[in-house]
């Protein structure tokens, strides 16, 4: 039987993503290495390593690949696959790390020489107020820096704290730690904003210059434990335009206190 190429959907054409794809796990194979193995070698989470084999998907980070290339002795085919398919991509998503904790390094190192640092986040803990937190330790002194946090008096506190089984009252604890931290940056000279809004949170937003770091608040997630998209500027793109508004409109209705 024949195909009829009008009732029969075009078959589309692999992407030089998905061909990165297969030959990560083609030469994993070869190599005989499993996925909790590989991911164990090169320092990353086993989900990681499983998200840079899938097809039609994000494409994963230089970073990662490097990794793994190095791990599997590919001599630089996986990098140079990589290179080709960024080269090529105008995808709005550049990269899905299956939390935050996965984009911690790629995220500090953009941080060291960023002029301007924006963030949208509930608490703020394990961004900027305390000591071992996302971005303390790498902020330039010079960064201007704008973080919203919610409003510890709003009523949205307790809505929150509920959907995380936590009391109202240590969960605004917790913001007026990250608030009094984050004032300690301003105290010692730095540009440094902060602003609370007092509605349910739907995103947490990480700003570095012009790349974003996007997450979801779920009813039962925390910000940094749900996926962590990367948004590169892309002029054929909306969504880092409309988080980027959301930002601005975000800072636009809040209440500046420092």
């Amino acid at each position: 039987m024949t195909n009829n190429p009008i009732t029969e959907p075009a078959r589309q054409p692999a992407t030089v993503a998905d061909e990165l794809a297969r030959e990560i796990k083609r030469v994993r194979l070869e190599v005989g290495i499993s996925q909790r193995a590989l991911a164990a070698k090169i320092g990353y989470s086993r989900q990681y390593v499983s998200m840079a084999e899938w097809e039609n998907s994000d494409l994963p980070s230089a970073e990662l690949i490097r990794a793994i290339d190095t791990a599997l002795c590919a001599g630089g085919e996986l990098v140079a696959l990589r290179a080709k398919a960024g080269s090529r991509q105008r995808a709005e998503i550049s990269t899905t790390y299956p939390s935050q904790a996965e984009a911690t390094k790629e995220i500090r190192d953009l941080t060291v020489d960023a002029g301007a640092i924006d963030v949208m986040a509930i608490r703020g803990l394990g961004i900027l107020g305390l000591n071992d937190s996302l971005l303390r330790d790498s902020l330039p002194a010079h960064a201007r820096l704008r973080v919203l946090l919610m409003d510890p008096e709003s009523e949205a506190v307790a809505t929150r704290a509920q959907a995380i089984g936590e009391s109202a009252d240590s969960f605004a604890v917790g913001i007026r730690l990250s608030i009094a931290r984050i004032k300690e940056l301003a105290d010692a000279g730095r540009p440094v904003e902060i602003y609370t809004y007092s509605q349910v949170p739907v995103w947490r937003i990480i700003k570095i210059d012009d790349v974003l770091f996007v997450s979801a608040f779920t009813m039962n997630r925390e910000g940094h434990t749900s996926p962590t998209h990367r948004f590169d500027p892309n002029d054929q793109g909306v969504l880092h335009h409309a988080f980027v508004s959301t930002f601005e409109q975000a800072v636009s209705s809040a209440t500046r206190i420092v």
